[in-house]
């Protein structure tokens, strides 16, 4: 299942449905659940692209300065 098609199924649910428990093999969990996870992970993912380039960023200037000496 891709991502936007998660959102598009979780946000047409009614409210009380979203917290209703589900059978999954190795923990019980709901779609409430699973919903605020994914937030995280995307978050979380958001904030380490960003650092990366941040990080590559500040390599590149100190490999020019390098360079320079």
């Amino acid at each position: 299942m891709e991502v936007h098609t998660f959102y598009r199924k979780y946000n047409s649910l009614k409210e009380g449905e979203k917290f209703l428990p589900i059978e999954v093999p190795k923990e019980a969990t709901s779609l409430f659940i699973i919903a605020k996870e994914l937030e995280r992970v995307r978050a979380s993912r958001r904030y380490l692209e960003e650092r990366e380039v941040h990080l590559l960023n500040i390599a590149e200037d100190g490999f020019n300065q390098l360079e320079e000496k």
